[in-house]
């Protein structure tokens, strides 16, 4: 028996806690640059960083296609939900700002921290103003606030639309800011688990079968000649 698209795309979202999971764990703790600049710069140098951070990337791509068959899914229950179309929305638009911080982190930040290693100290600064410029700050603050939000409406959506278990969408809640915050890295592997287990958990909606249209008449045809 096929597996319905939807539940193959919540599959996905799945996917992503496992690829951000084991990512993290890979990656190990993060760095404070302000405090440490060159411990950040030996971390990022590091080979296994930089698979770890390419690791993140990918998975938040992963998230972005899982959130949108996680809507496709609830929409089978309640087409007309609001909370999850504004749901699906910001967390999305959340973990695709998200993808400019995992890309830096894996292409940029290796190379500036080579500079950095081989006594260009004036090179930190780009990485220091990445997070601290006032563009860099609105679209950290903007990622925070659409992803921790969406993540939200979404729950409220499946708690009110879907069958799906209510520790599911706890799970999906709590995770958000446990991603989308720094937090001390037990915390951070924390959200990444909390994801998995919401998603796995959401692999149980089927949604109701679509209704079948109905049959249209058969004409009757009375051979020439019968009349």
């Amino acid at each position: 028996m096929s597996i319905p698209f939807h539940r193959r795309g919540v599959a996905v979202l799945a996917a992503a806690g496992v690829v951000f999971t084991v990512a993290i764990l890979v990656r190990g703790p993060l760095v404070d640059v302000m405090t440490n600049p060159a411990g950040f710069a030996q971390a990022a140098f590091q080979q296994r960083t930089r698979l770890a951070w390419a690791g993140v990337l990918g998975g938040g791509v992963l998230e972005v296609l899982g959130l949108a068959a996680l809507y496709a899914a609830i929409a089978r229950y309640h087409a007309g939900s609001r909370s999850a179309r504004a749901g699906w929305a910001l967390s999305t638009a959340g973990i695709a700002l998200a993808l400019t911080l995992f890309g830096f982190m894996a292409m940029a930040a290796p190379k500036v921290a080579g500079l950095y290693l081989q006594g260009d100290r004036r090179a930190m600064e780009v990485v220091v103003s990445f997070f601290t410029s006032r563009l860099s700050m609105a679209i950290l603050g903007a990622m925070t606030v659409a992803y921790v939000l969406g993540c939200l409406l979404t729950a409220i959506a499946l708690w009110k639309h879907t069958p799906a278990p209510k520790w599911a969408a706890v799970a999906f809640v709590l995770h958000a800011p446990l991603i989308a915050l720094p937090v001390p890295f037990p915390l951070e592997i924390a959200g990444s688990v909390l994801l998995l287990a919401a998603a796995l958990g959401f692999l149980a909606l089927d949604g109701p079968p679509p209704a079948a249209s109905p049959a249209r008449p058969v004409e009757e045809r009375v051979p020439a000649g019968v009349v």
